[in-house]
């Protein structure tokens, strides 16, 4: 896909739809309709396209075979232990649009990210509780460009009411008949479908802070895509993390040296995760000799 030239001007279709205290909007390119731009709102506010995003890892291989060969992974949502999770509507009308999909049934994938690097409950639930690390990425165009590789780039919206049928969606959709020719149209409300059903989940979340990557091609990439390695920024690792997977971190930081790495740190007083300075290569083996004191695991 070309890129816009960016000193043109270009007609577009401006949709927006509210739900609660959020406000989509979604402007499609009438000269080129598979060019679109999408904001969303919160309290009137936009949320803005993060400078930098952080993903958790759990203490296992995987992880350390996707820091060392530089590839994200994009699940299956029916894999997400949320069950109401990228849900979709069950209205005619939606149903109809979908009926020759084959997003839903081994194409769709997510990758999950967070805005923030910090949470005791993300490092609980999603890095092993505090045993794995987190890694800081640089949210440039290049990370993962938009296309088939990321066909979608959106906050996560928080609702009290998550029910897939709501009526602004529903009719915002339907709005889309006769603004240009019925294949376009479809294409367009099949984007909505997208941004909205895939984006959005319970109130009780909202601490995530979700930021999500969605490839509508995930399978034709093995649902691994690779990135630049000039785009890990920092590496937070875990204070529960085990001497043996330390030890096999640190053998992948050593062909990455420009990668800055922090350790976790409790403050108990305020009650808090903080980081400390990048601590560099030698001072994290001096960390792990330290507590390979007299810790029988090793041995």
């Amino acid at each position: 896909m070309s890129k816009l030239n960016p000193h043109d001007y270009y007609p577009t279709l401006q949709l927006t739809w509210g739900r609660e205290e959020y406000r989509h909007q979604i402007g499609f390119n009438l000269m080129y309709p598979d060019f679109l731009s999408t904001k969303i709102f919160h309290k009137g506010i936009e949320l803005p396209r993060p400078r930098n995003l952080y993903k958790y890892f759990k203490p296992d291989h995987y992880s350390l075979d996707s820091l060392k060969n530089q590839y994200l992974y994009f699940s299956n949502p029916i894999n997400f232990g949320d069950e109401y999770d990228c849900l979709i509507s069950d209205d005619v009308s939606i149903k109809k649009l979908l009926k020759d999909s084959k997003v839903f049934n081994e194409e769709l994938g997510v990758c999950c990210f967070s805005t923030i690097p910090d949470n005791d409950l993300l490092w609980d639930h999603y890095a092993g509780g505090f045993k794995g690390f987190v890694i800081k990425y640089k949210n440039t165009d290049e990370f993962i460009p938009y296309g088939k590789e990321a066909t979608i780039k959106s906050h996560v919206i928080y609702l009290n009411n998550n029910g897939s049928n709501h009526p602004n969606f529903i009719q915002t959709v339907k709005s889309m008949v006769g603004k240009h020719t019925p294949e376009v149209v479809e294409s367009w409300q099949r984007q909505i479908i997208f941004h909205h059903e895939l984006c959005r989940k319970r109130q009780i979340y909202a601490y995530e802070k979700e930021y999500r990557f969605i490839s509508l091609f995930a399978h034709e990439f093995g649902r691994k895509i690779k990135y630049p390695i000039e785009n890990i920024d920092t590496i937070y690792i875990g204070n529960k993390i085990k001497p043996d997977y330390l030890r096999k971190l640190i053998q992948i930081l050593k062909n990455n040296k420009s990668i800055k790495i922090k350790l976790l740190e409790h403050d108990y007083q305020m009650q808090k995760i903080k980081f400390g300075r990048h601590i560099g290569l030698e001072k994290l083996k001096r960390h792990l000799q330290k507590i390979c004191k007299n810790n029988k695991e090793c041995l």
